[in-house]
């Protein structure tokens, strides 16, 4: 694993009235506790997401709720929620791949180094998203 890779992990929370900014200061508050028992640990909250790294592992935290069949909300960044389904662009990424001699994934891959070595320009999702939007030739 190269020390850009992380585990990308949905926590769900089942109050959707709350508001995606508790939550993430939910998240936080785990995040606190995993570093006072592990000690050698780093917490980086960038909203709408929560960064934890346990020494050469990083995990990718993102707070959601359900709202439908396999549609949930994530934070939009601004204290709200976006309805999103994970399912839906699994599948179409999967579809692209497939279309284009398996190069979607890789391209992701390398975008996604180069985006962490750039400081992380872009919103890692967003920037997926953007790929798979893309026409190859």
């Amino acid at each position: 694993m190269d020390e850009w890779s992380d585990i990308d992990e949905m926590v769900f929370f089942s109050d959707g009235s709350a508001t995606s900014a508790d939550v993430s200061e939910s998240i936080k508050g785990f995040c606190r506790e995993v570093l006072r028992c592990y000690g050698l640990s780093e917490v980086d909250q960038s909203s709408p997401r929560s960064v934890l790294e346990l020494n050469d592992i990083t995990f990718d935290l993102v707070a959601v709720t359900k709202i439908g069949f396999g549609e949930i909300q994530i934070p939009n960044g601004s204290g709200g929620w976006m309805s999103t389904n994970p399912n839906d662009f699994n599948a179409m990424r999967e579809a692209r791949n497939k279309d284009i001699n398996p190069l979607i994934k890789p391209t992701i891959r390398l975008m996604k180094y180069w985006n962490a070595a750039s400081g992380f320009l872009f919103d890692s999702f967003a920037l997926e998203q953007w790929i798979c939007g893309q026409g190859f030739w």
